[in-house]
């Protein structure tokens, strides 16, 4: 996997010049308020990675920077 090709995928769909980490981490990740998707360095093939920053890319786009509310369980707004 070329994380040049993933970062500048992740940048393109997103629409603006986020800031893109590849680390040792469990799980891919999107921090609202500083702009910075972190993605973590897998073994997985080119299209399960490519959902995963799909996905990150969705918070990037349409998740809002204020706490969801109480009673909704986060599994549901994460979908």
């Amino acid at each position: 996997m070329n994380q040049g090709v993933k970062t500048n995928l992740a940048k393109l769909l997103a629409t603006e010049n986020l800031v893109v980490e590849h680390a040792n981490v469990e799980t891919a990740s999107f921090d609202v308020v500083n702009r910075v998707l972190t993605l973590p360095v897998w073994e997985a093939s080119e299209n399960v990675y490519d959902m995963l920053v799909g996905h990150e890319v969705g918070h990037a786009l349409f998740t809002p920077n204020e706490d969801p509310p109480k009673h909704v369980p986060h599994q549901f707004l994460n979908v």
